[in-house]
């Protein structure tokens, strides 16, 4: 037989991101215009959107008095509506709504009285606003306020027998001002911007704007160097001591620290072990005779003070034999004894004069 699926052994799962919090519109209701014994024209507005579909929209309106409400339609984000068949020297109050499927939001209610039987309407003046703010600011007229970019309209109501003033606001928010600056310091250094103390990495710092200008949302990364540390191993001769280390003059082998300024102006951490190589130190007689490095890999310089006439300068190994022979000048007092050619051994380096036949032994590694 083969092998069955069975119901159990299904698993289902509901893979579906997490939906976004939901975000209702938000309506306003403006004076109403346009009033006559009969008639009127409701207002309002939808000054947020937020994320929800919306699936109706319009006005609600009654009789002040003993009215219920009826719904009318309406379209856009300014919405407006006409009604007619009214009673003259009524009042009659509506609101503004948005319906999505979480629910309808409402505007405040607002009330209007038609006219008396004979009184003359008025007729509204009009006026227009262009108003700019900052990302982020709202505008505010009226009563209403205004957060994104558009046109909206909205009635202020006459006082003192005068008529209304229709008004159309040309809204611009201004989109957000970035910039980005990058800053380097040292190790072990901090840095601010616009007097915020900053992290390494990525900082969010707002400038304010002068005058009339926005406020800028900076990015600023702050880059560490990373700490310069440094070791190193010197051998120096006898004759190169003392040796200069920065600040320091060494007189002595031992370990020593400085702090010295690499390209970028930063500390730079140097730790010297410093050697000084063995040598062959013999005073005899007012002669002083220094055969360095001794041990040696490399050439071996031989010094010798307190001559006064030419010398010879021979080089035998262990059996006696003359590897090299050299003339030491009178008034020189150094020599350069060539190895390269030597093997691993012990060798004699002998100094003759007219007055002196000293021997000193050489070991090459």
């Amino acid at each position: 037989y083969g092998h069955g699926i069975g119901i159990d052994d299904i698993s289902i799962f509901d893979n579906t991101d997490n939906p976004p919090t939901p975000i209702e519109p938000t309506v306003v209701t403006n004076t109403a215009t346009g009033i006559t014994q009969t008639t009127a024209t409701l207002n309002g507005a939808i000054t947020e959107v937020g994320n929800q579909t919306i699936t109706a929209r319009g006005f609600e309106w009654k009789a002040t008095v003993g009215g219920t409400y009826t719904t009318v339609s309406a379209t856009g984000t300014t919405m407006t509506a006409n009604l007619t068949g009214l009673t003259a020297n009524t009042s009659y109050t509506y609101k503004a709504f948005a319906t999505t499927a979480n629910g309808t939001q409402y505007g405040e209610e607002v009330t209007f009285t038609t006219l008396e039987q004979g009184e003359e309407p008025c007729t509204p003046a009009t006026a227009t606003l262009n108003e700019t703010v900052c990302f982020g600011e709202t505008f505010t007229f009226n009563g209403n306020t205004y957060a994104t970019t558009g046109t909206y309209t909205t009635t202020v109501s006459g006082v003192n027998g005068e008529c209304d003033t229709n008004y159309t606001i040309n809204l611009t928010v201004n989109a957000q001002n970035t910039a980005t600056e990058t800053i380097t310091v040292c190790y072990g250094e901090t840095a601010e911007f616009n007097g915020q103390t900053l992290t390494e990495g990525e900082n969010t710092v707002t400038v304010a704007g002068q005058g009339n200008e926005c406020d800028t949302l900076y990015t600023v990364t702050l880059v560490v160097r990373p700490e310069n540390t440094n070791t190193v191993e010197v051998s120096i001769n006898p004759d190169e001591v003392p040796y200069v280390f920065g600040t320091q003059t060494l007189n002595a082998e031992g370990t020593y620290t400085e702090v010295f300024t690499d390209v970028n102006g930063c500390d730079s951490t140097v730790v010297l072990t410093l050697t000084v190589n063995s040598s062959i130190n013999d005073v005899e007689n007012g002669i002083n005779v220094m055969l360095y490095p001794n041990p040696t890999s490399e050439d071996a310089m031989l010094r010798v003070e307190g001559i006064n006439s030419d010398a010879t300068i021979y080089v035998t190994d262990v059996q006696g034999r003359t590897i090299k022979e050299t003339k030491l000048a009178k008034g020189e007092n150094t020599i350069r004894i060539e190895t390269s050619t030597f093997a691993s051994g012990v060798y004699y380096i002998r100094i003759v004069t007219d007055t002196i036949n000293r021997t000193e032994k050489l070991i090459k590694k």
